[in-house]
């Protein structure tokens, strides 16, 4: 056998063993499990007590009364979406009186708010988002004309 191909063989052979034989470190051994442990259980604590905490009953919904009265201009209504934008960066409450707001009112304008109120974290918020689009479901924002004849090259395909 040619001298380098022997040379080369053994360093093909040298590098599998070298990065097969290798040791790998546990990734457990590095992991402190006590220190999870007392975390996890510090989590758990604080969980219950907050759970214990939000047992208290629910406060009236603010800025629910505020918003009584619906827009009848266009300045007012770009104010109503305003504020209604506004509460939606709001905490929970907030975020469920917007969409009530945009539920009773029920104009197309509110939309993206409800769309932004269907990817909310509160279940209740998304319920309300969801029945506030219900009327718009089956609607276009455009009707075809009553009387609409086919274009030409349809009627003739048939």
């Amino acid at each position: 056998m040619h001298p380098s191909l022997l040379a080369g063989s053994a360093a093909v052979l040298f590098a599998l063993y070298w990065v097969l034989a290798r040791r790998r470190p546990s990734l457990t051994a590095t992991i402190d499990t006590q220190a999870i442990a007392a975390l996890n259980r510090s989590q758990i604590a604080l969980m219950a007590s907050a759970q214990v905490a939000s047992e208290v009953p629910p406060l009236p919904v603010p800025g629910l009364d505020a918003m009584l009265p619906l827009p009848a201009t266009p300045r007012e209504r770009a104010a109503f979406r305003h504020r209604l934008a506004e509460q939606l960066a709001g905490d929970s409450g907030q975020r469920l009186a917007a969409m009530e707001a945009a539920r009773r009112w029920g104009g197309r304008q509110t939309l993206p708010l409800l769309y932004r109120g269907l990817r909310d974290v509160d279940p209740e918020v998304v319920f309300a988002a969801a029945q506030a689009m219900e009327r718009f479901r089956g609607r276009s924002g455009t009707r075809p004309p009553l009387t609409q004849a086919l274009p030409r090259n349809v009627a003739r395909t048939r």
